[in-house]
């Protein structure tokens, strides 16, 4: 559980009454009416605004989708990665995990590969809630903001679709997660650590997460925002890269995790694109890597 239970409780009330995610065309104008009439300030129309982008990206589709052609290159790229390494099977969880999951379309390419699936866990409700829906039907319509305050309806479908009881989505933070120590056999986070209060430490609960002899797959751009992460935590510094930072963290050369020993197999720089709206689009390039934790 949240620290602080009744402001994370308060803080999901707006998006809870949010009815946005849509299954036919007429609902979905309704919806698009609904938010374009809302102040872009009020909470609601954030947290919408953010999952149908980043549903966007995770599912490409209509007019941007050959701009979002680039992000299929991270998911081939892994699938051939975990050809080549192998997680364990004796682990306490027989699911991979990915930390900040966000619609999921990771946890549909990866759960094939897992006896019992994929477990994704996010922060945001709204987020949580296009996945569920997605690893569900398959297929989902949502309002999409155009620009400024004009939405259109977005038809969001995935390409592969895994069982539905074989992905599950857990809402909770990486910085507190509410899981088993040491359990599962993969643990994923994409674009995640530059996104957080506390990187290093978030690292370190990734590393708890994982089985010894567990693979993690780490992707970020490090894009590091003052309003999210104070500065004295970013790893890109005078002295050194993020990437440097971090690998230098996985060899147990960092004085706050000085216990993670890795093993690097792969990595590679690989594109990702975000929409801000129709007429934006936000590109960065990844540096991704898969590691081993040594085990004990």
């Amino acid at each position: 559980m949240p620290p602080d239970l009744e402001s994370f409780t308060a803080r999901l009330s707006a998006p809870r009454e949010a009815d946005w995610i849509c299954n036919d065309p007429e609902d979905a104008a309704k919806a698009c009416a609904q938010f374009g009439d809302l102040d872009p300030q009020n909470e609601k129309w954030g947290e919408v605004v953010f999952a149908a982008l980043h549903g966007l990206a995770h599912f490409p589709a209509g007019p941007q989708s050959e701009e979002l052609e680039c992000n299929g290159a991270l998911l081939r790229c892994v699938l051939e990665w975990l050809g080549r390494h192998r997680a364990p099977e004796n682990t306490v969880a027989k699911c991979m995990l990915e930390a900040g999951c966000g619609p999921g379309g990771l946890l549909h390419a990866l759960a094939p590969l897992f006896q019992e699936g994929a477990l994704g866990l996010d922060l945001r409700l709204e987020v949580l809630r296009l996945a569920r829906r997605l690893a569900d039907c398959g297929e989902v319509t949502v309002p999409f903001c155009i620009e400024g305050r004009h939405f259109a309806p977005l038809h969001l479908a995935a390409r592969s679709r895994p069982p539905a009881s074989s992905i599950h989505f857990v809402l909770g933070d990486v910085l507190s997660p509410p899981l088993e120590a040491e359990a599962f056999p993969l643990v994923v986070a994409m674009s995640l650590l530059d996104t957080v209060v506390d990187p290093i430490f978030a690292l370190g609960q990734l590393d708890a997460l994982l089985s010894p002899g567990g693979l993690l797959l780490i992707g970020t751009p490090y894009s590091w925002d003052a309003r999210v992460t104070p500065p004295g935590e970013w790893w890109s510094t005078s002295a050194m890269t993020g990437a440097e930072a971090l690998r230098a963290a996985l060899s147990g050369r960092n004085n706050v995790l000085p216990h993670l020993s890795y093993e690097i197999l792969e990595q590679i720089d690989l594109p990702w694109a975000v929409p801000g709206h129709s007429r934006l689009m936000f590109r960065f390039v990844l540096d991704v890597l898969l590691a081993r934790k040594r085990a004990e």
